[in-house]
């Protein structure tokens, strides 16, 4: 079973590795965690400053904290914060595929279904659930019980606890509202021509 593990890298008991984990250097895991073939924990964050001369790397010189009981999925990456910790908190599961960018704060017991990204320096509160694709802007601040529905993307804070959905993601009762009215835009437009035709009529007739 290959591994591969930085130096100072701390993996707490009865945490379980499968093969071809990457663990980063200084990378703290918890007690009783589990680690899903492929993974990478604690890789650089995706950091940099444009430039006229075109992208200068940002050191990535923070590190990654997992808390107990928390398990990762195949092949997903925690990055590296760049001078403090990307976290995720006890008890939260990660599906596969779901990348955390660096300086990311997640909660505790949330649940990160397959294929979420989240840009960095987001935090997420606990008891957080995203369905799968869900995408997340960076510097974004999620609250505490909040679901989100597949495939939504979050552009802004969302405070109150409740189901989101949709691009933007907003409360998913008003998304239905706003999805039931779009179905029924072709018949809207048919209706406004023939509006629109009726009134060039009258207009003629009050003209002519």
């Amino acid at each position: 079973m290959r591994i591969a593990a930085g130096h100072d890298a701390s993996i707490g008991e009865r945490t379980i590795l499968s093969p071809h984990v990457f663990i980063g250097e200084r990378t703290i895991i918890g007690k009783g965690s589990i680690i899903h073939a492929g993974a990478v924990i604690g890789c650089d964050g995706f950091g940099y400053l444009q430039t006229g001369h075109g992208h200068q790397k940002i050191p990535q010189v923070g590190t990654v904290i997992i808390g107990d009981g928390v398990e990762i999925g195949a092949c997903a990456t925690v990055d590296r914060a760049t001078v403090a910790a990307t976290r995720i908190g006890n008890g939260t599961k990660v599906d596969d595929h779901v990348h955390v960018a660096h300086n990311c704060v997640i909660g505790e017991n949330c649940l990160l279904c397959g294929q979420v990204g989240i840009a960095g320096s987001t935090t997420v509160g606990n008891n957080v659930v995203m369905g799968g694709q869900v995408g997340v802007n960076d510097h974004v601040r999620i609250g505490d019980n909040v679901v989100v529905g597949a495939q939504a993307g979050v552009m802004g804070n969302i405070e109150e606890p409740g189901v989101y959905s949709g691009y933007p993601a907003r409360p998913h009762q008003g998304q239905l509202r706003v999805a039931a009215a779009t179905m029924r835009l072709p018949e809207m437009v048919k209706k406004m021509r023939m509006l629109e035709k009726r009134l060039e009529e009258l207009e003629r007739k009050l003209t002519g």
